[in-house]
């Protein structure tokens, strides 16, 4: 840049600042290199000699640490790849795990057969691809597959594969070998995915939210210690305060708390984004987060209420156990439609908040006819069954009850995942 020496660096073109930029950064001789979109603005050929200078660098045992949205750069540059969207920390790998997880790009693979012609005929009207070319020189199909997850599970299956290559993904193994066989079978779809159920795990259990979630059940235990202390142990107390606080209040509450935050605040942060550029079935994040926010529901309002019945009367009558069945069965149904509130509304948690003091424990204990359209009362018929005495009673019968909560939860379980079916990736086109 000595040509431009004389000249204020403000009548510099954007390429020339960033270089300018690039070398107050070097000039110490860093062994650290902070770098945010170091190669916006050059051209080709700069843009070339700085990945040749940064690739020297990291071989002399320096640590570069660059931002880019560019893949291209990343790919030819990165060993390490760190995913942030949205503020947050999504992903961690190399380039190919990275890539793994982009189902809005083609994935290129190279494809050997024993029978092009009828491999490329099913390739053709499988919609996991979007193009096929013939490769003469390499005596093998050119494919790129759009839907990572469906292709290579279908890949061993379709006629004349002997074995197959991917530019940019792994290598499958072959078909005819066990590993294969094997490997094939653990990508079929499944409807629950650990990845998923951790990550929800390790959000609804954070420090802040796993507070609120002890709050109540900690709360109904010290009252029943005060209430045992002070009236003794007395069966129909003990029913008036596990269906009082336990069922009507306490349980919707922490299903709220669990069905809105397994997927709400994703939605609303977007870092959504992440699960859905996974190649999994958005069902499948449905279900796995309905089936964690049913554990914490469970977890965070049954075991509470079988220590509360117990210190009350020691599970005389059955109500202790009683009404911990109610309310494992009214976490299902809650749990499916707090999911379902948390994919419709960005104010899940406040519509939830509404329905479950207001509908539930008002309406749902004193006014009759909303009793029957009560999660509530659909458990307390449960429960009913379970007691098989008068202290715990519903004005919906059983074979009632047990129809509507299989009902809702299915519908709600549903009709989120269409929901969800409906979002789209920011930027998609």
């Amino acid at each position: 840049m000595e040509y431009a020496q004389d000249r204020k660096i403000q009548t510099y073109s954007k390429g020339m600042r960033q270089r300018v930029k690039m070398a107050s950064a070097l000039v110490h001789d860093p062994s650290l290199l902070l770098l945010d979109e170091p190669f916006n603005g050059m051209d080709p050929r700069q843009r070339m000699q700085l990945m040749d200078l940064l690739r020297r660098m990291g071989d002399e045992g320096r640590t570069v640490l660059f931002s880019s949205h560019i893949l291209e750069e990343v790919e030819q540059l990165a060993w390490h790849i760190e995913v942030v969207v949205a503020g947050r920390h999504a992903a961690s790998g190399d380039f190919r795990k990275i890539r793994r997880l982009m189902t809005d790009r083609p994935h290129r693979y190279l494809v050997r057969s024993s029978d092009d012609r009828a491999l490329a005929a099913a390739l053709i009207a499988d919609p996991s691809t979007s193009g096929i070319e013939v490769d003469l020189a390499e005596g093998a199909l050119r494919v790129q597959a759009v839907d990572f997850g469906r292709f290579t599970a279908l890949l061993p299956g379709w006629p004349g594969t002997t074995a197959s290559a991917c530019s940019r993904s792994r290598r499958p193994t072959s078909p005819s070998s066990p590993s294969s066989r094997t490997s094939s079978r653990r990508r079929r779809p499944l409807m629950y995915d650990p990845t998923v159920a951790r990550l929800t795990y390790r959000a609804l259990l954070g420090r802040r939210r796993a507070l609120i979630l002890g709050a109540l059940p900690l709360l109904l235990i010290v009252i029943a210690v005060a209430v045992r202390g002070l009236a003794g142990a007395d069966d129909q107390t003990a029913s008036d305060l596990l269906g009082g606080l336990a069922l009507a209040t306490m349980v919707p509450i922490i299903g709220v708390i669990a069905g809105t935050g397994a997927i709400g605040p994703e939605i609303d942060d977007g870092s959504v984004v992440y699960l859905l550029s996974k190649p999994i079935k958005r069902p499948t994040i449905i279900f796995t987060k309905l089936i964690v926010a049913i554990a914490v529901t469970m977890v965070f309002s049954a075991v509470p209420t079988l220590i509360a019945g117990f210190i009350l009367n020691g599970n005389g009558q059955q109500v202790a156990v009683a009404y911990t069945v109610a309310a494992l069965v009214a976490s299902i149904a809650y749990a499916a439609l707090f999911l379902l509130l948390g994919t419709v509304s960005r104010h899940a948690v406040v519509f939830g908040l509404v329905y479950a003091l207001v509908w539930e424990a008002l309406f749902g204990s004193l006014v009759p006819g909303a009793r029957t359209l009560s999660v509530q009362q659909w458990s307390l018929a449960v429960a009913q069954k379970v007691s098989g005495g008068d202290l715990v009673s519903s004005d919906v019968g059983l074979t009632t009850a047990t129809v509507l909560l299989v009902a809702v939860t299915v519908l709600a379980t549903w009709y989120a995942g269409q929901k969800l079916r409906s979002l789209t990736l920011a930027g998609e086109e």
